[in-house]
């Protein structure tokens, strides 16, 4: 234990020096619109932060475990979260700079309900197949347009009756498949990583990782939450507890990794189709 606190108090001083010099950075204005500069001591910082937060979940596991030090375990907890507010309000300083300046898209991942988002100043590069305006086909207000304007007033009232029905059959079963965004990440925890396909959800206010994927990875928690859980319909679901990790986030290629905050969760989802059409897959391909 003592030699885990030696390890940890150099860790955080390194972290402290580190993030010192990062606030330097955004406060000149020439190094604030330095995109390489901003990246490199990002990365300087997720590193540190990433060893630091690696010692720090072994401190408590054995502060746990052991009873004499359990009453220690509060006040080291919120020690170190300290340090994790510091980081995420650092990197969440340096993304919105890239984003804006550089239009840096890709440099963070992908935000859940961003206040004030407008369409002029989106860094998505989504373009419909139908009228090439910036947003999805199914959005598309000249498909409806261009539909109706080759019915005739018969098939018009066929169209709205068809529709009435789809309406009163939303709960049935669809003869086609619904396909979510997901996209194939990398997890990694020190020696150990698994490859994992993410959904991303942009009504969700939270990140989870299934339990067994969390177990997987050897993770040890580094808090735990308890809440409620809002369903479809309007209904919330009983409190419960829920462990959280930090967990390192990496694209396939590894040109791009970022720790997250994840709360574990027994299951996340049913199973989600895969896409099989290939014209589909075609369509897709070209968009690239």
């Amino acid at each position: 234990m003592d030699a885990l606190k030696t390890k940890r108090k150099s860790l955080r001083t390194s972290f402290t020096t580190t993030a010192n010099k990062l606030k330097e950075c955004l406060a000149k204005k020439e190094d604030a619109k330095d995109g390489d500069k901003l990246r490199a001591v990002k990365s300087q910082l997720q590193d540190k932060f990433l060893r630091l937060d690696e010692i720090q979940n072994k401190i408590s596991s054995l502060l746990l475990e052991n009873n004499e030090t359990a009453a220690e375990y509060e006040s080291d907890f919120q020690a170190a979260e300290d340090y994790r507010d510091n980081f995420l309000e650092l990197k969440s300083k340096i993304e919105t700079l890239l984003n804006k300046d550089f239009g840096s898209f890709l440099e963070s991942p992908p935000e859940l309900d961003v206040v004030g988002h407008l369409a002029k100043r989106c860094h998505s590069s989504v373009r419909c197949l139908i009228c090439k305006r910036r947003h999805y086909p199914l959005l598309c207000p000249d498909l409806r347009k261009g539909k109706e304007s080759n019915f005739s007033p018969k098939d018009r009232t066929a169209d709205n009756e068809q529709r009435s029905t789809e309406t009163l059959l939303t709960n049935l079963p669809s003869e086609h498949e619904i396909y979510l965004k997901t996209i194939m990440i990398r997890l990694r925890n020190r020696d150990k990583e698994v490859c994992a396909r993410a959904l991303l959800d942009d009504g969700s206010q939270r990140s989870y990782i299934e339990k067994n994927l969390a177990a997987e990875l050897f993770l040890s928690p580094s808090g735990r939450e308890i809440f409620s859980q809002g369903l479809f319909g309007g209904g919330i679901s009983p409190a419960s507890e829920h462990k959280r990790y930090m967990v390192n986030v990496e694209s396939l290629n590894r040109k791009y990794s970022t720790p997250l905050s994840l709360l574990e969760q027994q299951k996340i989802c049913s199973t989600l189709p895969r896409i099989h059409d290939r014209k589909l897959l075609s369509e897709l391909s070209s968009e690239e």
